[in-house]
C-alpha cells in the first residue's frame, strides 16, 4: 500500500483533509503531473501501461466479462477496423486476429459482419483450447452464426445461431437474440437480419437458448413469455 493510499485511508486524518487530498490528486496531479500521479497510486513513476498496436487501423478487444488473452499468455485476440466514428452498419466489416507481444503486430485470421463497439464480436478463448481455439460471431445468408477457428486462420466448426457465452467445459454455450438486441439495447446486437418477432412484445419462440457445441443443436431452454410473467 503506497503513502498515498495510507494517507486517504487512515482515520486518524480529519475526513476533510482525506477528501482535500484525494480530490487533488484525482483531478490535478492525474492531469499536470502524470509521473507523480504513478508514484502515489502504484509506488512509481514509470509509465506500466504500452501500446501494443500501431495505426493508421484502429484496434481493440471486446466485452470486460471475458480475457483476450490465451492460455500461455503470449497472444491477444483482437479486432482491427479502419474507421470509429459512428456505429457499423450491416456491410462494415471488423477483421479478426491476434497480436503477437514479440513483435506488436496485428496478424488477421478472419473477419466478420456481425459486431459491435461495445462487445466486438464476441471474440473469446474456446475452453476446450485456450491456447490455440477462439471463438467469434458472424453473418452469413443473412443469418447471425457462432464460428470456431485456429489460430492458423483454420475455420473448425460454425453453429446456425450465434454465441454469447460458453461455459467452462467448452461443450455448452448459450445465446440471446442480436437481431432483438439492436433493437432494444442499441450498441450491443448486430445489425443485418430483422428480428423475427419485431411486433410482439414477449414471443414465446424467443428467449435464452442453449447451445450442444459438440453436436451443434441449439434448444430454447426459456421464453422471453415465460420470463414476462415473473
Amino acid at each position: 500500500m503506497t503513502l498515498f493510499h495510507h494517507l486517504t485511508m487512515t482515520p486518524w486524518l480529519p475526513w476533510r483533509l482525506r477528501n482535500s487530498v484525494r480530490h487533488w490528486v484525482e483531478f490535478n496531479a492525474s492531469a499536470k503531473d502524470p509521473a507523480l500521479y504513478r508514484w502515489l497510486h502504484f509506488g512509481s513513476s514509470r509509465e506500466r501501461a504500452c501500446a501494443v498496436t500501431h495505426g493508421p487501423a484502429h484496434h481493440f478487444f471486446g466485452y470486460y466479462e471475458k480475457s483476450p488473452w490465451n492460455s500461455s499468455q503470449t497472444l491477444l485476440l483482437a479486432h482491427e477496423v479502419d474507421f470509429n466514428d459512428h456505429a457499423p452498419g450491416p456491410n462494415d466489416r471488423v477483421r479478426l486476429g491476434v497480436i503477437n507481444l514479440s513483435n506488436h503486430r496485428f496478424e488477421q485470421l478472419g473477419d466478420s459482419l456481425a459486431w459491435n463497439w461495445q462487445q466486438g464480436a464476441m471474440l473469446t478463448w474456446h475452453p476446450a483450447n485456450p491456447e490455440r481455439l477462439f471463438v467469434h460471431n458472424d453473418m452469413r445468408n443473412s443469418q447471425h452464426v457462432g464460428v470456431v477457428r485456429d489460430i492458423s486462420g483454420e475455420e473448425i466448426a460454425a453453429y446456425d445461431r450465434p454465441i454469447y457465452s460458453i461455459l467452462p467445459n467448452g461443450k455448452v454455450a448459450f445465446l440471446v437474440s442480436f437481431a432483438r438486441l439492436a433493437r432494444h439495447r442499441p450498441g450491443y446486437g448486430y445489425e443485418g437480419p430483422r428480428d423475427l418477432f419485431e411486433n410482439l412484445p414477449h414471443p414465446s419462440q424467443d428467449g435464452i437458448w442453449r447451445i450442444d457445441l459438440e453436436s451443434g443443436e441449439s434448444r430454447l431452454i426459456v421464453s422471453l413469455g415465460q420470463l414476462a410473467t415473473l
